[in-house]
């Protein structure tokens, strides 16, 4: 039986964006990830700063991480542990297949 395989992606406010790649960087199990600055869009309002506000967006660096599921589960409760309360956003999708050509 084959490796189960997910996408973790992470929504982290731009303030605490080194810290959370340190984390991912100093963790063995974790191979290889991205990660992006962008603007993301529906951040509660109280989260915002007032340029965000007026702009609508927030700065956010996305992350995305390859994972096996269990390192997935293992990363999301030392991110909770870390950064409760901090508004970091995540969701996790479930890959088929993954690998390298």
């Amino acid at each position: 039986m084959s490796e189960e395989f997910c996408l973790l992606t992470l929504l982290v406010p731009e303030s605490l964006g080194e810290e959370v790649l340190d984390i991912l960087l100093l963790t063995e199990s974790v191979q290889q990830f991205t990660s992006t600055a962008l603007f993301a869009h529906g951040v509660g309002l109280d989260r915002l700063d007032a340029q965000e506000q007026v702009l609508g967006r927030a700065r956010r660096v996305q992350v995305q991480a390859l994972l096996s599921g269990a390192v997935g589960q293992e990363i999301l409760a030392r991110l909770r542990a870390r950064f409760a309360g901090a508004g970091l956003h995540y969701w996790i999708q479930a890959l088929p297949a993954a690998g390298e050509i």
